[in-house]
């Protein structure tokens, strides 16, 4: 802010100072070199205008570059958010492909129960009406042969 070859310009009446200083007991070199002792350190401790200014510009400077980060870094952000988003859409998209096939091939799944269950009972019926036929022709045949077969095992017994 401050250069040795800028020094600050302070209000202060060094004169005035070195008079006052030589009215109470000092004398003159020692009055002087007080003053300039003085004057030196408030000229290099002291801030101006000027270095407020230049320091308010730094700062305005360094928002500048802060904002335009910022700003980079939104545009960024929003960007990959849109991309986020994007593929999210895909995905949704692709997972309603999926479900709609995977239900597809649910309902195939369920005809081709059904169609088996129709099978089944078929066969059901078909086995039923067989094995009504086997028993109707078993009944058939030991109410024929049975008395031929009692009378026969009635012999084996009897003696023969």
């Amino acid at each position: 802010m401050r250069s040795a070859d800028n020094p600050v310009m302070v209000t202060f009446d060094t004169l005035a100072a070195a008079k006052k200083l030589t009215a109470t007991g000092f004398d003159e070199p020692q009055a002087e070199a007080i003053v300039t002792t003085v004057h030196k350190a408030m000229s290099d401790t002291l801030t101006t205008k000027t270095d407020l200014q230049s320091a308010k510009m730094d700062l305005q400077l360094q928002i500048s570059a802060t904002n335009v980060g910022v700003n980079q870094l939104r545009t960024d952000l929003e960007a990959k958010i849109s991309e986020t988003n994007i593929a999210m859409e895909k995905l949704r998209a692709e997972l309603k492909a999926d479900i709609q096939a995977t239900n597809g091939r649910i309902d195939e799944v369920v005809h081709l129960i059904g169609a088996l269950q129709s099978k089944m009972d078929t066969l059901q019926d078909r086995i039923v009406i067989r094995l009504g036929g086997v028993m109707v022709t078993m009944t058939v045949l030991l109410m024929a042969l049975g008395p031929f077969y009692i009378r026969w095992v009635m012999s084996i017994i009897g003696g023969g």
